[in-house]
C-alpha cells in the first residue's frame, strides 16, 4: 500500500473513533506500510469496518491483520447458461459455477455466515464434483493443494472399502 492510502485509512479511523488518539506519525505510516504491504486499501478498510461493528475500541494492527486474513471478496457474474461466483482471498481465487439462481443464493447465504477458508474450499470441492467432475480444483495458492489431495485419497479409499463391504454382503 502507498503512503497516501495509509493516511486515508488512518484519517478514516480518526473519524470513526472520535476522541481517541490515532497516531499518524511517519514511523506509524512506515510500520503500516510494512505490515499491510500485501493487502489492498479496500481489504484493510473493509476489515476495519467489520471490527468497528464488533468493538468500540481502536483495533491493533494484529486485530486488523487477523480480520483481513479471514475476509474474502465475492464477485458474481451472470452468463447465458450459468451463474459464476468468484470468492477472492488476498492469495487465492476460488470459482463456483451454478445453473440456477437458487443454488447460487445457497452459497451466498453460507458466505454471509463468515465461514472459514476451509469451509469455502469444501463447498468448492462439492461444486466442482457437481458441475465439472472431470476437472481438478484450481488453486492459486498451492499450499492447500496437499490437503486437497489427501482428502481426495481418503475419500477414494473409503469408497473402495464401502464397495468391498457391499460385495461381502452380497456374497453372503
Amino acid at each position: 500500500m502507498e503512503k497516501t492510502e495509509i493516511l486515508e485509512i488512518l484519517n478514516f479511523m480518526k473519524t470513526v473513533y472520535q476522541g481517541r488518539k490515532i497516531d499518524d506519525s511517519d514511523e506509524t505510516i512506515a510500520t503500516w506500510q510494512i505490515m499491510f504491504d500485501e493487502y489492498s486499501k479496500n481489504e484493510v478498510l473493509l476489515s476495519i469496518k467489520r471490527l468497528v461493528k464488533k468493538s468500540k475500541y481502536v483495533p491493533s494492527i494484529h486485530e486488523i491483520l487477523e480480520e483481513v486474513d479471514k475476509s474474502f471478496i465475492v464477485e458474481k457474474m451472470v452468463r447465458k447458461d450459468c451463474i459464476i461466483i468468484h470468492v477472492r482471498f488476498h492469495d487465492q481465487l476460488i470459482p463456483f459455477k451454478f445453473k440456477t439462481k437458487d443454488e447460487a443464493m445457497k452459497l451466498i447465504e453460507i458466505l454471509r455466515g463468515n465461514p472459514s477458508r476451509e469451509d469455502i474450499m469444501l463447498c468448492h470441492e462439492q461444486n466442482t464434483r457437481l458441475y465439472a467432475p472431470f476437472a481438478e480444483a484450481i488453486y492459486i495458492n498451492q499450499s492447500d493443494r496437499d490437503e486437497f489431495e489427501k482428502r481426495k485419497r481418503t475419500e477414494y479409499f473409503a469408497m473402495k472399502l464401502k464397495e468391498k463391504e457391499r460385495g461381502n454382503e452380497n456374497g453372503n
